[in-house]
């Protein structure tokens, strides 16, 4: 089941990058992915934490970045990344409630 979610949660991130930013964006968020399907947990916490750097809004780079650091035992930085996708509203970019877009 596990693995289910993550392949949809993996070809989710692609697509919200695809959209947002260029080749470069997508190639590093399939990296990103791979990384945490052969368990590379620490490589696939510096790619998505680069992204996100890149995308702060894009809440699919945070839930991969909360499952690698639940894989490591990372509690206090999963716990982070809730919160911090707990903060965004509801179906708005932060972006756009600031009127940047």
């Amino acid at each position: 089941m596990q693995a289910i979610i993550l392949i949809l949660l993996s070809i989710t991130v692609v697509d919200a990058i695809a959209q947002e930013a260029g080749p470069p964006d997508q190639t590093l968020a399939a990296a990103g992915t791979s990384a945490i399907e052969e368990e590379r947990y620490d490589e696939a916490i510096e790619i998505l934490n680069e992204l996100i750097k890149r995308h702060p809004f894009t809440k699919e780079l945070y839930q991969l970045r909360i499952l690698a650091h639940k894989k490591l035992g990372h509690t206090d930085l999963v716990n982070q990344d809730i919160n911090t996708i707990n903060n965004f509203a509801e179906g708005y970019s932060l972006d756009e409630i600031v009127g940047i877009n």
